[in-house]
């Protein structure tokens, strides 16, 4: 695919995907300067995602008038239904640095080398003491989930990257270790 292929394919996701409602697209067009080449594009996005939706989300992805449609309140989803959340546990971690956030247990675990090969249990233990870090430290980002069912069939397990495309969120490619389970 040549660059600008690549930009075309990004300003058609733009314009078609449904979590964007017109009223974010032109605030993020209006804030940015509205880039006119592909490459304007792409340092606007980048932009708009570090000037708006970290620093100020209350005004770009938490602003109900900009992307109302895209919240759904917690009584009405069905009770059997399993839902998955793509995340950067090293990123997350890391913003959850210097401790005292992170309590020492969670920050000696972190410092061993990644096992693949480690038992459920111990990945059970890391992971629940993490969310429960996270939980007690959330910040007003927004959080992205996607069906399972749908999810499962649309990664490939051992490939994060797959995981970002199912969820709608683009990450650069890195090494790392995948595992996906609902």
């Amino acid at each position: 695919m040549q660059p600008e292929e690549s930009v075309q394919a990004i300003e058609l996701n733009l314009l078609c995907d449904h979590r964007v409602s017109e009223a974010r697209a032109a605030h993020c067009f209006d804030v940015t300067g509205r880039p006119g080449t592909g490459d304007e594009l792409r340092r606007a996005l980048v932009d708009y995602h570090r000037d708006w939706v970290c620093r100020q989300p209350a005004e770009s992805c938490l602003c109900r008038p900009r992307t109302g449609h895209n919240f759904v309140q917690k009584s009405r989803l069905p009770k059997d239904l399993t839902l998955v959340n793509v995340l950067n546990v090293s990123a997350r971690v890391n913003s959850l640095r210097p401790p005292p956030v992170l309590e020492p247990r969670l920050e000696a675990e972190l410092k061993r080398p990644v096992d693949p090969l480690a038992a459920a249990d111990e990945i059970e233990a890391f992971l629940t003491g993490l969310f429960e870090v996270v939980n007690s430290h959330r910040d007003e980002r927004t959080v992205r989930v996607a069906r399972w069912r749908e999810f499962a069939r649309s990664i490939e397990r051992t490939s994060a990257s797959t995981w970002n495309a199912a969820a709608g969120a683009w990450r650069p490619a890195r090494g790392g270790i995948a595992m996906a389970r609902p």
